[in-house]
């Protein structure tokens, strides 16, 4: 999957034709597209950890220089970066499409938080009262 397949998806998410209004959309997207990555990115290691993944080649970056490079994170990620992307694009025009939006990109990664399984570990004792 391309940089540009996931600001198509988030533009037909937002409820655009993306040919339409691709140009602008696109061009917007870039950096909002660089920020869901770099927010998205220690999650993602964490996933890549527990599930044996190798490293992921992103760099944080402050936007996306070229629309076909692959996506960056983990295929876990596919289905909340489009709806991030679609609650940031909308959020001057319909507000509450953007809250909804971003409700649901905040559950998918609740989702990909609850699929990652806890660990026990001792809890350092700072203040030396135990």
């Amino acid at each position: 999957m391309t940089h540009e397949n996931i600001i198509e998806s988030a533009v037909t998410l937002a409820g655009e034709m993306y040919g339409v209004a691709g140009d602008d959309y696109t061009l917007r997207a870039c950096p909002l597209l660089a920020l869901i990555y770099n927010q998205c990115d220690p999650l993602d290691r964490l996933w890549r950890q527990e599930n044996d993944l190798p490293e992921s080649a992103w760099v944080p970056a402050t936007t996306i220089a070229d629309t076909a490079g692959t996506f960056p994170l983990s295929d876990a990620f596919l289905v909340p970066v489009p709806y991030a992307l679609a609650a940031l694009l909308t959020l001057d025009e319909n507000p509450e499409l953007s809250k909804f939006l971003y409700a649901n990109y905040v559950e998918g990664l609740a989702d990909i938080r609850r699929r990652i399984p806890a660990k026990v570990e001792k809890i350092a004792d700072r203040y030396q009262l135990i």
